[in-house]
């Protein structure tokens, strides 16, 4: 797949956060789309992160985005995040909230 992905979304804030869809469409580089639904999302040093599956329900491969966008952007841009160092801190936090949510994710 690509590593990063466009969605028109509202870019509405409140609170100081975005507001996040419940499902994206991603065009991977064959042209096709692939939907990821958003499971969790989180602030950490000042970038927004989603945490997102292929399955709408039942088990399926998770990932976390990173919201790459800017505030004159039109469309806001995510892209996998693949550093190591980055990507544990995050897991870590994402671990944390869904751990009373009875869904299990695993590193």
């Amino acid at each position: 797949m690509a590593d990063k992905m466009n969605h028109a979304d509202s870019k509405r804030a409140e609170d100081a956060i975005r507001s996040f869809p419940d499902h994206i469409v991603f065009v991977d580089e064959n042209g096709d789309n692939v939907t990821f639904y958003v499971i969790e999302q989180t602030r950490m040093s000042g970038m927004d992160y989603l945490l997102v599956t292929d399955q709408k329900d039942g088990d399926g491969e998770c990932w976390i985005m990173k919201d790459i966008s800017t505030p004159e952007s039109p469309e806001s841009e995510y892209e996998f995040v693949e550093d190591d160092v980055e990507l544990d801190a995050v897991f870590r936090i994402f671990e944390e909230l869904m751990s009373d949510s009875g869904i299990d994710i695993t590193n």
